[in-house]
This record gives structure tokens, C-alpha cells and sequence, in this order.
């Protein structure tokens, strides 16, 4: 019984022998711990549709910011944040919906990369003259296109809300968004 303990302890002293190799690699707030830090934003306008559940299909169009994430960083870069926020209107349901999406993104060639990651969003929902807000957990990828400053991408995004009031928001969305890189 006695060994459990010990072999925990060289488990723990094993991992934290390797902390200093891991801090070199993946960085955390790197927006104020590195000064070669570059957020390289781009700035979008999206449009797609929209498949909630129990509610209409719609179009959506609103505005996409991303860029190089300032909280964890991989070594090479390559995990960018996404926020969006998002409107939509179809047969007396109206949705605005904000998303923030952090993503490991992969290069496929020197323009297209492709990423995924987890989603965290808020819906505000009114219908039949209320109003209701849900927050929802999912996951989205998409792939994107840059070009100097041009740049183009198509996303597919999942999410499952909360239930306030009866009202949910759980849906599936193809979007694709156009913009420029600064």
C-alpha cells in the first residue's frame, strides 16, 4: 500500500523535471510574456445558414475577428481565436448569437490551413414577443484561405445550449466569411 504514495511522488517529480522543456514549447499569456508576440488580426463578414433545432432554417450574416491567441500559444503559432457574432431572422424567430472559438490551426500549403476547436456561445432568441439568452457548449472548424491581406474560409460549427424558458438554441451552421488580414 505504501508504494502507491512513492510512485505517485516519482510520477510528480518525473513531470515537473520536464516543466522548464514544456515552458519552452507552449507558452501561456503570451500577449504579455512575449515580447515577439504578433496578434496578426484579420477582420471578416460572414454569411451561411443555420439549422436550430425546433426553429425555422435561416441565413445568417454578421462579423468574424480572428487572430493569433494571446492566452496559449503553440510553438509554431498555430492557435488562432475566433470570435463572431452573428444575425439571423426567419419566420418571426430572430437569433444573435456570439461565439468565441479558440482553434489549433494546421497549414495544408502556404495559403489554406485548416483548424478545429471547442465553441462557447450565447443566443439571444426572441420569438412570439420573448426575448430569452442561452449559453451553449460545441465545437467548430473550418478551413481558411490567406493571401497577403485577402482572405477567404468556409466553417462549420455544432453547438448545444442550455434550456431557459422552454427556449433552446441548439443548432448546426455552414458559414463562409470574407475579409482582410492586417
Amino acid at each position: 500500500m505504501h508504494k502507491t504514495p512513492l510512485s505517485l511522488a516519482l510520477v510528480a517529480a518525473a513531470v515537473l523535471a520536464q516543466a522548464p522543456a514544456h515552458a519552452q514549447s507552449w507558452r501561456f499569456m503570451p500577449a504579455f510574456t512575449d515580447s515577439s508576440f504578433q496578434l496578426r488580426p484579420t477582420l471578416a463578414f460572414t454569411t451561411g445558414y443555420v439549422n436550430p433545432d425546433g426553429a425555422p432554417s435561416a441565413t445568417f450574416w454578421g462579423l468574424e475577428a480572428n487572430f493569433n491567441s494571446g492566452v496559449i500559444q503553440s510553438p509554431d503559432n498555430r492557435v488562432r481565436t475566433y470570435l463572431q457574432v452573428n444575425f439571423s431572422d426567419k419566420s418571426g424567430v430572430k437569433a444573435t448569437v456570439f461565439e468565441l472559438s479558440p482553434r489549433y490551426m494546421l497549414p495544408l500549403d502556404g495559403s489554406f490551413s485548416v483548424g478545429l476547436g471547442p465553441s462557447l456561445t450565447t443566443a439571444t432568441v426572441k420569438a412570439g414577443g420573448a426575448s430569452n439568452s442561452v449559453w451553449g457548449l460545441g465545437v467548430a472548424g473550418g478551413l481558411d484561405w490567406r493571401l497577403g491581406s485577402l482572405y477567404a474560409g468556409v466553417d462549420l460549427r455544432w453547438h448545444e445550449t442550455a434550456r431557459k424558458n422552454g427556449v433552446t438554441y441548439d443548432n448546426t451552421a455552414l458559414g463562409f466569411k470574407v475579409g482582410l488580414n492586417f
